[in-house]
């Protein structure tokens, strides 16, 4: 038998979904659920370069200033954040896995139909908020705060969609991110500190050239090039980060 997570979930829910046709309503909630594609995009979007330190000792900067070499030799095993976004959208196939299991076995377990509708819609919820993970929906705003001295500032915030308890979708998350692109290597370095790396900055290679930045964890280490001042792909960082953070504290297992 072919192991479920190869197969495309969507087409593996509604073909399992026509088989039993008799038995359930098509305009079932749970099934209108299980149909729905909620994240568009198959990777995680960023504007930082990483590639491990030894390639770039052998090639020098330019295998990350040059695009055709940087591609040539990136692979999404050297990407933290990519291997964050694999390993969760993997749980994320998973959990719709055990959520068309629950709903087909439904009518044969113990439990009563409040303690299923329970079960079910927990579920939903985490799966409807780890999607909203893999695929950050926000937008930037602009408020206006005024000094005592009378001038106005303006802060930039990224404001993002969670889902609260009860499974409405609401913007819940503020970031604020305009002073964040003012020191942006520095927030760049507190964030990857923030995940257990250490952080070296200006990593000398050789006499006369460094590195932005080279991360370090279990001996592994990895050069992060800034390479462009892309307020959205950045803003993306900082929104995933946060939301991972969420997502994980509501969910300490998973």
């Amino acid at each position: 038998m072919v192991p479920l997570l190869l197969l495309n979930i969507k087409d593996y829910v509604v073909n399992m979904l026509e088989s039993k046709k008799s038995l359930f309503r098509f305009n079932d909630p749970v099934v209108k659920f299980l149909k729905l594609d909620h994240i568009s995009e198959n990777k995680f979007k960023h504007n930082l370069r990483m590639l491990p330190l030894e390639l770039v000792e052998e090639y020098g900067p330019r295998i990350l200033q040059d695009a055709q070499l940087y591609n040539k030799y990136y692979k999404s095993e050297y990407d933290v954040f990519q291997q964050i976004w694999d390993k969760h959208f993997q749980e994320y196939e998973r959990d719709r896995i055990e959520l068309y299991e629950m709903y087909m076995y439904s009518q044969c377990d113990e439990n009563t139909p409040l303690e299923t509708y329970n079960k079910l819609n927990d579920l939903m919820i985490k799966i409807e908020r780890r999607s909203l993970m893999l695929g950050p929906q926000w937008k930037p705003v602009i408020q206006k705060h005024k000094r005592q001295s009378g001038d106005e500032r303006d802060y930039e915030f990224a404001r993002a969609h969670w889902v609260d308890g009860k499974g409405q979708k609401k913007r819940m998350i503020n970031r604020l991110v305009g002073e964040k692109h003012e020191r942006l290597e520095e927030e760049v370095a507190l964030l990857f500190h923030r995940m257990g790396f250490a952080v070296h900055r200006g990593y000398e290679i050789s006499k006369g050239i460094q590195l932005d930045m080279v991360i370090e964890r279990e001996k592994q280490k990895t050069v992060i090039e800034i390479k462009q001042v892309d307020k959205d792909l950045f803003n993306n960082i900082f929104i995933f980060d946060e939301l991972v953070k969420r997502f994980e504290e509501e969910y300490p297992n998973g």
